[in-house]
């Protein structure tokens, strides 16, 4: 049997599967077979990816869901944002390659940031011209 595998079965059963550092948690206990215990040791480090890809994935999606939310229809990028951005992607990148959620979280807080910085700019602009958006 494989994690993923693992995974549906035990959710099917109602078994919560959680990931603390290094360790993985389940609940409730008693939902637990011997079996599922020897096979959730044998695949913890595939369990444990598992949960990491879930994680790095929804913060990347929340992300770009509040951005696309906050952004002017008509937003141009200058060459200097486009350079602003594709430097902080590739730090963010980095950081989930390294599987480091620290650094990917404080790296997504600074992309989010810089484009919020961005749109900001351009209402500020927009405002100061008296010119419909």
């Amino acid at each position: 049997m494989n994690a993923a595998t693992l995974m549906t079965k035990l959710e099917d059963r109602g078994v919560s599967l959680q990931v603390r550092g290094d360790n993985l948690r389940f609940s409730p206990a008693d939902a637990i077979s011997s079996e599922n215990l020897r096979e959730l040791t044998r695949l913890k480090p595939d369990l444990i990816e598992i949960f990491q890809e879930r994680e790095f994935s929804n913060l990347l999606s929340g992300m770009t869901d509040r951005l696309n939310a906050a952004c002017p229809c008509d937003f141009k990028f200058t060459s200097a944002d486009w350079a602003t951005l594709d430097q902080l992607e590739t730090t963010y990148e980095a950081a989930k390659t390294a599987k480091d959620l620290v650094a990917f979280k404080v790296a997504l807080e600074r992309y989010e940031d810089a484009l919020s910085s961005m749109f900001a700019e351009d209402w500020v602009s927009w405002l100061n011209s008296g010119k419909p958006h």
